[in-house]
């Protein structure tokens, strides 16, 4: 892993004052439970005159980069923190808002960065540590996040029901003596029952397991920074205000296929190009699985004849779950041993010969 020094001058005179808040231990790192075989954060970079891979443009000493690295790293573990503000605030290159993405164990190119992240859990911040672009802080992030929530909305809040008449401010109240609940002890699932605008508060406001880019920017933050059970503040965002609480990932079930699909007009989203009649792709696809049963390449065919996009990857569909695939589709599949091939399978986008490969 190589972290590329950011082009753009940075304001690096700029004071920082430093604020007294209540450290939280919920980010104090902790061994790890399990060794992970990979890893994802978050980083502060203060970079320093003199280090050897300083980013450019670094002018301050070495003792003054630790001064605001110390800095950064108690507002980092201060409670209701959100790291990648802090990151915008503090780091000498914060584009990304310093994500690392996923890291494999034994493959970063900076060994006292890897040995912060894999001796944490979830949510923690580092102790500030030194290496060869200067003073790094690093919060340990996961590649998905589990939440419950109660969202509080108001009117004129993006997709807010119409019988909602509260104004902003009296959002921002109740959400505030949402959250007083939570914090003195009510179980978080009631009052989402009691108070969110959400259709999750059916689940006591459980929202799941979700990757980034599924939620809005400010929310996904939080989520992915809080560790199992840990509560939020209040989180603004375009739907209201928020009160989010971490949940442990319950990893699901997962397989993964390979398919080749074959289209007739009048399938679901079927492309104008595609202009065979039922017929023809039922003649179509009974000829692709006797090659395949044949002996035949599954990429290969894959690749020639399939009107699915995947078919520039072989028919690879990657990686998904339960609830993911229209239901012939997985009950198909479920039926498969790893490697073994279908029958034609007939859902609303065309015929399908599926190859399970996980």
């Amino acid at each position: 892993m190589r972290i590329t020094p950011l082009l753009l001058a940075l304001c690096l005179l700029t004071p920082v004052f430093a604020q007294e808040t209540e450290p939280d231990p919920a980010k104090v790192p902790t061994k790890p439970a399990e060794a992970p075989d990979e890893v994802s954060g978050a980083v502060i970079i203060v970079s320093y005159k003199g280090a050897v891979r300083a980013l450019p443009d670094a002018k301050r000493t070495k003792e003054e980069a630790k001064a605001r690295a110390d800095e950064a790293q108690k507002a980092a573990r201060a409670k209701g923190s959100n790291f990648f503000e802090l990151v915008e605030k503090y780091s000498d290159e914060p584009r990304g808002r310093g994500e690392l993405g996923v890291i494999p164990v034994g493959q970063c190119s900076i060994l006292p960065l890897e040995a912060a992240l894999t001796g944490m859990e979830f949510g923690q911040v580092s102790d500030v540590f030194d290496c060869d672009l200067g003073y790094l802080v690093v919060m340990r992030l996961s590649a998905k996040a589990a939440a419950l929530h109660v969202l509080v909305a108001y009117k004129g809040a993006e997709r807010a029901a119409a019988g909602i008449t509260r104004t902003k401010e009296e959002a921002k109240e109740l959400a505030g003596k949402a959250l007083k609940r939570i914090t003195d002890g009510e179980d978080f699932a009631k009052v989402a029952a009691d108070l969110s605008d959400c259709p999750s508060k059916a689940r006591g406001g459980d929202l799941g397991t979700f990757g980034r880019g599924q939620m809005a920017p400010a929310f996904e933050d939080t989520a992915f920074s809080l560790a199992p059970g840990q509560v939020s503040g209040i989180v603004e965002t375009p739907f209201g205000f928020h009160v989010i609480k971490g949940s442990k990932i319950v990893v699901p079930v997962t397989w993964r296929a390979s398919h080749i699909l074959v289209r007739w007009k009048g399938t679901e989203r079927c492309p104008p190009s595609v202009t065979r009649t039922r017929e023809e792709a039922q003649k179509m696809i009974d000829d692709l699985l006797k090659q395949l049963k044949d002996g035949g390449d599954f990429a290969k065919l894959a690749r020639e004849n399939s009107d699915c996009p995947s078919k520039a990857k072989g028919g690879d569909l990657g990686a998904f779950g339960p609830g993911q695939m229209v239901p012939p589709f997985e009950k198909a599949l479920v039926g498969l041993e790893v490697g073994q091939l279908s029958d034609v399978v007939e859902t609303p986008f065309g015929f399908h010969v599926i190859k399970r490969t996980k």
